[in-house]
């Protein structure tokens, strides 16, 4: 477990447990992100302070979705050259992962190990790098430092790094996003120092307590911003801006899927994010598992639209 620092804290007016961030999204978790354009990422308020309304609902794309996934490392590539890692992430676009990232998951805090792409140059951290803290409060501050190791895509040194992270808790409030409206959100600010440089400045939106990542700001050459589109929220029924609605049959083992277009296929992951199921064309999945909780991806015939729901059976 790393050794963090946390500052004192300094309270404004009164707080609740409702405005700590006590994880962060769990392993099955999946997630529809979309690549602010240029125009529309520099719309983004960076407003601080208690009951904050951040009004983004301008944010636009001309780019196709991306497919976040967290995962258990085990059997990923590469896990050789991160054996600590319990905690693992892949971003993909249309089946092609080009963001592979390891992690360790500790009670207080996720840190990174490093990330790994077949031909690409790749990184790993002799002291990992802090990316959330937890539990974490309202104008909270924390320092960590890390270290690492960046390799040619051969595998030979190219450099090594120092640097620290300062991560504070800025605000929290609403976020409007063009796919919907999301309360009990925090705003936190991370600041990134490296030996080589340069230092970095970036925001992320995250659901407290949960700690599920809603919206990305970094302004590393040029303000660059994710956000999300379709976000595992419901339990028993989960509507979302795409029209889907996906719920559980309550005496049988099946889902049913209502939405306004035509089902391509779907996808269905349990918990740990291993898939266990493809069908296409259907609105009722028969998935004869366990009780428990599963996600399911949908993609449209025309492909146009992909969305994730989360779904419980009982």
């Amino acid at each position: 477990m790393k050794k963090l620092f946390l500052l004192p804290l300094l309270v404004y007016g009164s707080l609740n447990a409702q405005q700590t961030i006590t994880g962060t999204s769990p392993v099955g978790f999946l997630a529809t992100i979309a690549i602010a354009s240029a125009a529309s990422a520099s719309t983004v308020p960076l407003t601080t302070g208690a009951g904050v309304t951040w009004n983004c609902s301008n944010l636009a794309t001309s780019n196709p979705n991306l497919t976040l996934s967290l995962n258990s490392p085990t059997g990923k590539p590469f896990t050789g050259d991160y054996p600590s890692a319990n905690y693992h992430l892949d971003v993909s676009l249309a089946g092609t992962v080009f963001a592979n990232e390891f992690y360790i998951m500790n009670n207080d805090s996720l840190v990174k190990l490093g990330g790994h792409i077949a031909g690409s140059p790749y990184e790993i951290y002799n002291n990992p790098q802090l990316d959330m803290k937890f539990p974490f409060s309202f104008n909270d501050v924390t320092i960590d430092n890390y270290s690492k190791t960046s390799y040619n895509a051969n595998g030979s040194v190219s450099s090594t790094q120092t640097g620290s992270v300062t991560l504070s808790y800025e605000g929290y409030g609403t976020l409007i996003l063009p796919g919907g409206t999301y309360t009990n959100v925090a705003m936190l600010k991370r600041i990134r120092t490296n030996s080589i440089g340069p230092t970095t400045t970036s925001y992320s939106w995250i659901k407290y307590p949960s700690g599920d990542k809603l919206m990305d700001y970094e302004t590393n050459g040029g303000i660059k911003v994710n956000y999300i589109t379709a976000l595992s929220t419901g339990i028993k029924r989960n509507e979302k801006a795409d029209g889907f609605s996906v719920y559980p049959s309550v005496t049988t083992s099946k889902i049913f899927i209502k939405g306004p277009e035509e089902i391509g296929s779907v996808k269905v992951f349990n918990q740990s994010g291993q898939l266990i199921k493809t069908t296409a064309g259907e609105n009722t999945i028969e998935l004869n598992e366990v009780k428990g909780l599963y996600f399911l991806e949908i993609c449209t015939k025309q492909g146009n639209t992909k969305s994730v729901h989360k779904v419980i059976l009982n």
